[in-house]
């Protein structure tokens, strides 16, 4: 960290040796690079169809992302109270937390969970980038209501490794007969597989932004949103072998409504005629959606629907950024 010291600082602050322009004209352009750290988690779920036709929770896996450290710039620009933003935020590759697995096989029991085993979790990669629009309203000369419409596209990979799990199969998983494996190599033959996950997501968002102006400096806000729309595709491959080569792979493809919610809060500080530095702290969840399950081929790559069983996702996020936005014009 000592060593990214330097290059978060300089790719915060080189825009400021832009040329900077000014024009009276009604458009505006600005550059906002960013720092920040998200904390939440994915959740993963397997459903099972029951003979009367209700489903059983059958297996949850929960990827945390605890914390990741992101770069990111924003570009924004328009005309009076038009304005859109486009952005691209990146994660670095590094530890994330935990990936926890969790099974319930006892039909007569649901609610007795009787595997569990838990893993280090690599956030691979964590790549953010999305388009908003909006127009502001001032109905008040310190408030400014502003409609916004917000894209995003979210990719999301990670690598499950060095478990240890606790097996009861017939009974819960912290039972004395319960048999736990340290997720070691036991010869050649591999006790704990690793697991890799990988995660789109398309999602809009549509709500409202209030900003309070405190003067001609300082002014902090509030969004509130939600999903009419999302779209997930998602890829799990547990290995059974050292080399990753063999395992079981599962495809999950979701379409949801109305089923996640984000809130932002923000500050923001006109420290010259140019350079803006800001404060924003979000937050992003969603109800469990259900999926559609597939099977896939490792050899081919063909998926094949999975009768008697469903997918799911969740997610909670927290993320707190650092920006400074330069004004061109």
């Amino acid at each position: 960290m000592k060593r990214l010291l330097p290059l978060l600082l300089l790719m915060l602050f080189a825009p400021l040796t832009a040329q900077i322009v000014s024009h009276n004209t009604g458009w505006h352009l600005s550059l906002e690079p960013r720092i920040g750290m998200t904390y939440g988690a994915l959740g993963e779920y397997l459903y099972m169809a029951k003979s009367d036709g209700s489903w059983k929770k059958n297996s949850y896996l929960e990827w945390e992302e605890k914390p990741l450290w992101t770069l990111g710039m924003g570009i924004s620009g328009g005309y009076k109270g038009f304005h859109a933003q486009t952005y691209f935020d990146a994660a670095l590759p590094l530890r994330s937390g935990n990936m926890m697995d969790s099974d319930w096989k006892l039909d007569a029991s649901p609610d007795v969970k009787t595997n569990y085993s838990i893993h280090e979790n690599t956030s691979a990669a964590n790549i953010r980038t999305g388009l908003t629009i909006a127009y502001d309203f001032l109905p008040l000369e310190w408030l400014v209501i502003s409609p916004m419409a917000e894209g995003t596209y979210i990719y999301r990979s990670f690598e499950a490794r060095n478990g240890e799990g606790w097996y009861g199969d017939t009974v819960s998983w912290d039972d004395p007969s319960a048999k736990h494996y340290p997720g070691t190599y036991n010869g050649t033959k591999y006790i704990l597989g690793a697991i890799d996950y990988r995660h789109h997501t398309f999602q809009l968002f549509t709500g409202l932004q209030f900003t309070f102006l405190l003067g001609k400096k300082l002014c902090f806000g509030l969004g509130l949103f939600v999903s009419p729309y999302a779209y997930v595709y998602a890829e799990d491959r547990h290995y059974t072998n050292k080399a990753r080569t063999t395992g079981r792979y599962y495809v999950y493809k979701a379409h949801s409504h109305f089923s996640r919610y984000k809130a932002s809060l923000f500050a923001r500080y006109q420290v010259t005629s140019v350079l803006e530095v800001g404060l924003s702290l979000d937050a992003m969840a969603s109800d469990i959606e259900r999926a559609d399950m597939y099977d896939e081929d490792p050899e081919t790559e063909k998926i094949y629907k999975t009768p008697g069983y469903e997918g799911g996702f969740s997610l909670a996020e927290f993320s707190v950024k650092l920006s400074a936005k330069v004004h061109i014009f």
